[in-house]
């Protein structure tokens, strides 16, 4: 047959009539779709396949006329798409000047392109088909338009792709999309969160030093070993683990996605989850499956290894890494998301100095974020572990979580290890401007924090450092695995408010401090144990004990508000 790329088709179409026009669009081989019809009202229905264009007249009165056809040529087709011979959405309809000059938009429609990329496949012959996969992620995510239509997802498909060395500073293309942060599927079986461009790489089979990947419910015995979190730790008999290889790992449930969870702490029998629900069984122990790792410039500070910045993208299941450090330092900082994002999220990521610091919605979900650099709100995070935070000499660790700028963060059956204090600071004005921002911890282990800045008398290896204004801690324990110095809490400065629901912890010098203007609001069960001291209010020792037994009926306060040294401060306990 010979080539057709065009055609004019003439059609004479009654009130709700509906009239099929064979095309004859071909390469000459195949049939083709058309990527574009011209039609010249908007009263036209219009759709299409490789044989005929459909037209169904939705208006009241005669539509006479004709409309054109095209299939776009190869040449034409270079701006992307996952193949050679369909764009999505297809066809383009357009209403031409004829139909009053509405604008060449695509029709829209829900539509999901999945790009791939194998250890198999070609960049140079591989058209991003699962037949036919690229061999890199770095060809593979170019065949995402900047620009997604409404209604569609791009899913750039890498699992078990391994490591893939980046460009230096490696900078994500920026992808601005319909589909926000705030949507999720639960129906998925790991990556339930979702967005217009994702990069995804489903996790697989840890492989561990010795040990089971999968445990059954016969050989595993459930218990809460600190009653205030309610985070699950399981104990499997026979298991053969060793000692500290799971940390960082997934823990895969059979049933709800809503049971994966991060493993924090493992001996050869034992493993410690980031979730409060029982997990279904049988469970599997996964890893990521694909990863990044790029060299980073040690004295560029606003650049990490690789970065996500004013783009709109979903990671899921990705190892991170820099080239250029050690862990722990300033040029280990693999990860940045950065800038006026649009929402962002990770998911079943393991990464090793991020740094989450754009002011829109990130979120993190059943990840491993180790020797973080530092997180700023709003941030929102679930079923995560953070463990470590990146020396940056003379500050020391940078804050583990941000709570500024008046938006809101979340910590959700989290675990916080060996990493600064949590608190509200910002970093641009260093405490000068009004208090704000809101940060709730539900669910949450802090374990062992650092100091803040080195030789800060007062705040050095506290777990809860706050001096914004509004605190939730509810089901929280804040504890050292040995006697350190500093106060569990601390709640500092007039506007600084913190809301206490079933709290506890031990271990640190003093169990609460409240000073200058700061208030801490009672709402449950408070046992933050102190070795001196169980809680200060000002200059006031109270001598009291946190249990409701030992401490003021409910509506009263112990405050801190006469004498030449009064800061102000109170706690109250509300019914």
């Amino acid at each position: 047959m010979a080539p057709q790329l065009k055609n004019a088709l003439a059609f004479n179409l009654a009130a709700g009539a509906t009239a099929i026009l064979p095309h004859n669009l071909n390469n000459g081989q195949l049939d083709l779709t058309p990527d574009i019809v011209f039609v010249p009202s908007a009263d036209l229905d219009v759709s299409a396949d490789d044989q005929a264009v459909t037209l169904v007249n939705r208006g009241g009165s005669l539509i006479t006329g004709s409309i054109l056809v095209e299939s776009w040529h190869t040449i034409e087709r270079a701006f992307g798409a996952a193949s050679n011979t369909a764009l999505a959405p297809q066809p383009y309809i357009i209403v031409s000047a004829e139909g009053g000059n509405q604008p060449p938009q695509p029709v829209f429609g829900n539509s999901e392109v999945t790009i791939y990329a194998r250890l198999t496949g070609s960049d140079a012959t591989g058209d991003g088909t699962l037949a036919k996969p690229y061999r890199t992620f770095q060809r593979a995510i170019r065949d995402v338009p900047s620009i997604v239509p409404s209604g569609t997802i791009y899913k750039v498909d890498i699992t078990n792709l391994g490591t893939e060395t980046l460009p230096d500073q490696y900078e994500f293309p920026v992808f601005i999309g319909s589909e926000g942060i705030g949507n999720f599927d639960f129906a998925e079986e790991y990556f339930t969160y979702y967005s217009s461009v994702m990069v995804i790489a489903t996790p697989k089979i840890a492989t561990l030093a010795s040990g089971i990947t999968a445990i059954s419910a016969a050989a595993a015995v459930p218990s809460v070993p600190v009653a205030s979190t309610e985070l699950i730790k399981l104990t499997v008999a026979g298991a053969g683990w060793t000692p500290g290889d799971l940390v960082g790992k997934f823990c895969i449930s059979s049933g709800s996605p809503n049971e994966h969870s991060v493993i924090w702490q493992n001996t050869a029998t034992e493993i410690w989850l980031t979730t409060k629900t029982l997990p279904t069984f049988p469970l599997e122990i996964r890893e990521c499956s694909a990863g990044f790792e790029a060299e980073k410039d040690p004295a560029d500070l606003h650049r990490a290894a690789v970065n996500i910045t004013n783009t709109q993208v979903m990671l899921g299941g990705i190892k991170v890494r820099s080239l250029s450090a050690a862990a722990g330092q300033f040029g280990g900082w693999s990860l940045q998301i950065a800038g006026n994002t649009p929402p962002t999220s990770i998911q079943f990521c393991d990464i090793q100095g991020g740094g989450l610091v754009g002011i829109s919605w990130v979120r993190t979900r059943q990840c491993y974020l180790k020797d973080t650099l530092f997180l700023m709100a709003p941030l929102v995070a679930t079923q995560t572990f953070y463990e470590g935070a990146i020396e940056v000499v003379p500050m020391g660790p940078r804050i583990t979580v941000w709570g500024g700028r008046g938006l809101d963060s979340m910590l959700k059956q989290c675990v916080v290890k060996d990493a600064a204090p949590i608190h509200f600071r910002d970093l641009f004005d260093n405490f000068l401007s009004a208090p704000v921002g809101l940060l709730e911890l539900l669910n949450v282990q802090v374990l062992d924090s650092l100091s803040e800045f080195p030789n800060n008398a007062g705040v050095d290896d506290t777990g809860v450092y706050w001096t914004g204004a509004r605190l939730y801690l509810t089901n929280v324990d804040i504890s050292r695995s040995a006697p350190g110095t500093g106060a569990a809490l601390i709640v500092n400065g007039n506007g600084a408010w913190a809301q206490l629901s079933n709290v506890t912890g031990t271990n640190y010098d003093v169990g609460c401090t409240v000073e200058d203007g700061g208030l801490v609001v009672l709402r449950g069960t408070v046992t933050l144990t102190g070795v001196t001291e169980e809680v200060t209010v000002g200059n006031t020792l109270t001598g009291l004990s946190w249990p409701a037994t030992n401490y003021p009926i409910a509506g009263s306060s112990i405050v801190d508000f006469t004498g030449v040294d009064a800061q102000g401060a109170r706690v109250v306990r509300k019914a």
